[in-house]
């Protein structure tokens, strides 16, 4: 039996509700459950971040020169720790920045009092990020694209079938993704990691 991934964004009774299965009947489940899985990573690949919180220790990043750098993972929750490479990457020694210097916005920004030394990889971070709770729209967006992968599934390709004057409806051949053909980049892109500025 299939588990539902840490990373999960949707929940079995959603999808079985959206599908109009009973919750009480389990036949489905392992096949959901899956599709969930496969549903979370496509998502989470697709916006190119994680959802749920996390500690992510010692994220390195190239300095800008600018006052702020744009970390990999939001919303930033706290911080632990802002370090700078103050030697060469055989034997690399870091110094502490002293919290009083730097402050952080939730969307991701961290910003210093001085600049971000210009510099590859000479910066690192310490912080957790991500949501306790999977934000609603990017749930239902899960949701929507594990009912069409369902569908799809058990329809051997057929998206809709008339008996009255036979006629039958295909699915369309993939040329793209399923975030794509269903629309849903409306939702996710807002959910986008921004773009880090390098070197």
């Amino acid at each position: 039996m299939a588990t539902l991934a840490s990373n999960a964004l949707s929940q079995v009774a959603d999808v079985k509700e959206s599908l109009g299965i009973d919750n009480g009947v389990t036949t489905h489940d392992n096949m959901i459950i899956r599709l969930i899985n496969a549903a979370s990573d496509a998502i989470e690949n697709y916006c190119n971040r994680t959802f749920a919180s996390a500690t992510y220790t010692n994220e390195e990043y190239d300095g800008t020169g600018a006052n702020y750098l744009v970390l990999r993972q939001y919303p930033i929750t706290s911080i632990s720790s802002l370090d700078f490479l103050t030697s060469g990457y055989d034997s690399p020694s870091w110094e502490t920045i002293d919290s009083d210097l730097y402050s952080f916005n939730a969307d991701g920004r961290l910003y210093y009092k001085a600049t971000f030394t210009r510099g590859f990889q000479n910066w690192r971070v310490t912080y957790v990020a991500g949501y306790s709770a999977t934000p609603d729209d990017v749930a239902e967006a899960c949701v929507a694209y594990v009912v069409y992968s369902y569908k799809k599934s058990k329809s051997a390709g057929i998206k809709s079938e008339r008996l009255g004057e036979y006629s039958v409806e295909w699915f369309a051949p993939t040329g793209s993704s399923i975030i794509k053909e269903l629309g849903l980049d409306d939702i996710l892109d807002a959910y986008k990691t921004p773009t880090i500025a390098s070197f």
